[in-house]
């Protein structure tokens, strides 16, 4: 019950924080709300492991690694693509862009079975891909593909 709570939270959360961040960027602008929301939230991490004594000597060890650039770089032009994104993209279309913002877990979810051996339920994983393309895929047709395909048949007369 506890997680159920934690993932619907994690959803609302999920699921407000493009509305939100197209709201912030009118006000502040397309990119410095995001460099203030990746440095707040660094800093508070940061804060957060020191008191809770988590941030040991040797974990600092990692911001020396070439992978730590590599991936610091390709997240801040990754946040720079996505706010700029929401930033130009017009209130109508937010939607769209809201559901597309679901695809990349699921894009996560088959390039780490396919490049990193992940071990993975494959009906499971096909299901979910399938719900979620075929979900955006309603939302951006506007339900027409469907309306099309099955308004020839007579539910009634079957």
């Amino acid at each position: 019950m506890k997680f159920n709570l934690i993932g619907c939270i994690a959803l609302l959360l999920w699921a407000s924080s493009i509305p939100f961040a197209k709201r912030c960027t009118e006000d502040v602008g397309l990119l410095t709300l995001p460099a203030m929301q990746y440095l707040v939230g660094g800093f508070l991490g940061l804060l957060t492991n020191a008191a809770l004594g988590k941030l040991k000597h040797t974990e600092l060890q990692f911001f020396r690694s070439p992978q730590f650039y590599l991936r610091a770089a390709l997240f801040s032009l990754y946040a720079t693509l996505f706010y700029f994104a929401i930033g130009t993209i017009e209130r109508n279309k937010l939607p769209i862009v809201t559901l597309l913002n679901y695809l990349w877990p699921t894009f996560t979810m088959g390039l780490s079975v396919l490049v990193l051996r992940q071990k993975y339920n494959p009906p499971l994983l096909l299901l979910g891909s399938l719900v979620v393309i075929l979900g955006i895929s309603v939302e951006i047709l506007g339900g027409d593909l469907f309306r099309r395909s099955f308004s020839s048949i007579q539910w009634w007369q079957a």
